[in-house]
């Protein structure tokens, strides 16, 4: 009786381990998988084992990103999510809500109120309009974007997807890349130039056309970097199939530079003009009331924050960028 009971514990044990075949892996992967054994003192084919490390699942994922192309490190992946039983969770309903508040509520409710505003002629229409409706247009553009990559598995593990998909989530990404940035320049020009129609100071005025061209000039900077990030351009959506990467500048640096520099701006804009009002005759309340009224520019701020560190999170899963 007790032999039965023997075999088939190992018969279980046996079935239970044909579910890992190191075997499966792209040959790359073999010895990074070999390596994350030792460290992580598993067998191989030990799931008990195996499956809960994450030590043995990080030690895997750094050493096939650097041996490996993107699609063999992403197949590594796949094998071994597959194998362990992992759940393929998809987050993305979960940020709709936000989604939806941040980049269509708000944004609509704002420029409906200047349009009104404009309609009923209470104020003339200026650059700082033409320049809020640039980046209007390139929200609605961006939000258009973001929810064609939902369907394309924004949100999801990304080696869970067809090859198609991963292809077209890293278009996605370059396209709103591409869009984030016009818009954000968009509305710090519609900033200053409100600052231009109020603030009469020559030397103040001087200070802001100086802030319009370092924008344009961080803008331009930027936008050209993101779009030649590879060469050829189009690597930058399909250099995990296959090899080219090297032609590539790493993208997470890339958006830390430029997360910092946009907050810097960000925080400059918010700083000019209470120089302004604080040299105004009136009470100190109202001076508050006013730089308060300024200080609503600093939602750009936090989302530039958040986004920044939303990229330092994305450093932690290079084949998770969804």
């Amino acid at each position: 009786m007790r032999s039965i009971w023997v075999l088939m514990l190992a018969s279980a044990t046996i079935s239970a381990a044909q579910k890992y075949r190191v075997g499966d892996n792209p040959a790359c992967a073999i010895p990074c998988i070999m390596a994350a054994s030792k460290v992580a003192s598993c067998s191989v084919i030990d799931e008990s084992c195996v499956c809960p490390s994450h030590e043995f699942q990080e030690v895997v994922e750094g050493c096939t990103l650097g041996s490996c192309t993107f699609k063999d490190a992403l197949a590594t992946k796949n094998i071994t999510w597959t194998a362990c039983g992992y759940p393929n969770n998809d987050e993305y309903p979960k940020t709709i809500p936000a989604r939806v508040t941040l980049f269509v509520l708000l944004p609509t409710l704002s420029f409906v109120l200047r349009m009104v505003v404009k309609k009923a002629g209470l104020s003339v229409w200026g650059a700082d309009d033409t320049t809020i409706v640039v980046a209007y247009v390139f929200i609605l553009g961006m939000t258009a974007s973001d929810y064609i990559w939902a369907s394309f598995g924004a949100g999801r593990n990304l080696w869970t997807l067809p090859e198609r998909n991963v292809t077209k989530t890293f278009q996605m990404l370059f396209a709103c890349q591409i869009q984030y940035f016009i818009t954000l320049t968009a509305i710090r020009a519609s900033i200053l130039f409100m600052y231009l129609r109020i603030f009469p100071s020559r030397t103040f005025r001087i200070v802001l056309w100086a802030t319009h061209a370092f924008n344009a000039l961080v803008w331009t900077a930027f936008l050209l970097i993101i779009v030649f990030r590879c060469i050829p351009v189009n690597l930058s959506w399909t250099f995990w199939n296959g090899g080219g990467s090297d032609h590539c500048l790493p993208i997470d640096k890339l958006g830390t530079v430029q997360g910092v520099v946009f907050i810097a701006l960000d925080v400059w804009l918010l700083i000019l003009p209470a120089t302004q009002v604080w040299r105004l005759n009136m009470k100190k309340s109202r001076k508050f009331g006013v730089t308060l009224m300024f200080g609503m520019g600093i939602f750009t701020t936090a989302i530039g924050i958040v986004r920044l560190k939303s990229i330092s999170e994305a450093t932690k899963y290079p084949l998770n960028p969804t």
